[in-house]
């Protein structure tokens, strides 16, 4: 996963910028985070990325910072 902080800019790097499909969006309002899952035509490869204003504590998953997580 693709962890960022700004939901608009990385949807639009990953779909408009590389070419990217999406596959699954997902905003989890009590979290206040996304979940944007994308593909290569045809969905061979997926990649996901998480954004929130401030990864945190309330982010499910364990590395709470930016960047990438394998």
């Amino acid at each position: 996963a693709l962890i960022g902080s700004d939901y608009t800019r990385s949807r639009r790097f990953y779909t408009e910028v590389l070419g990217l499909a999406v596959v699954n969006e997902t905003y989890r309002a009590e979290r206040h985070s996304y979940k944007l899952d994308l593909a290569l035509e045809p969905a061979d490869y997926v990649l996901k990325t998480k954004t929130a204003p401030t990864p945190g504590p309330a982010m499910d998953f364990k590395v709470r910072v930016r960047g990438y997580r394998h």
